[in-house]
This record gives C-alpha cells, structure tokens and sequence, in this order.
C-alpha cells in the first residue's frame, strides 16, 4: 500500500530530473564557458534560464514530496461513541 501511495512522489522527482537536464543543463554548459572579463551579452538571458529551471525544479521536488509525507503520515480514526459520551 505504501507502494501505490508513493507513485506520485516518485513520478514527480523523475519530472524534476528531466527538467533539470532539459532547461538546466544547457544553461550550465554556457556558464561553464565564460571567462573572467566584461559580462557577455546573453548574460541575463542564461542567468533567467538558470533561476526559473531552479525554481521549476524546488516547486517539483516540494509538490513531490508532500504525497510522500501523506504516505507515511498515520491516518486518524474517529472515536468510537462510548468514548465521546465521556
């Protein structure tokens, strides 16, 4: 049952994997071939890129993980009437 419960959780961070290499990445790969001088003219076009697949990414893996704290999380029973009446 914990199995079923977690497929989300696993569905989403896979999603969140293939976001980072498919809009991260790349951007990565540009950064990596800067040099140190006079900021280059994509610059706020590659750090855009760079933060929104960030942030594409955190709200993934957060939106993952709360079925995963709902699989675990116990589930409440409501009482029975005799202790009510108490």
């Amino acid at each position: 049952m914990l199995r079923i419960r977690s497929l989300p959780s696993l569905s989403l961070a896979a999603l969140s994997l293939a976001v980072w290499f498919g809009w991260v990445s790349p951007a990565n790969a540009v950064l990596a071939t800067w040099q140190p001088g006079p900021i280059p003219e994509d610059f706020a076009a590659i750090r855009n890129r760079w933060e929104t697949g960030h942030m594409a990414v955190a709200a993934l893996k957060l939106i993952g993980f709360m079925p995963t704290v709902l699989a675990i999380a116990p589930r409440t029973r409501p009482l029975p009437e005799a202790s009510r009446s108490r």
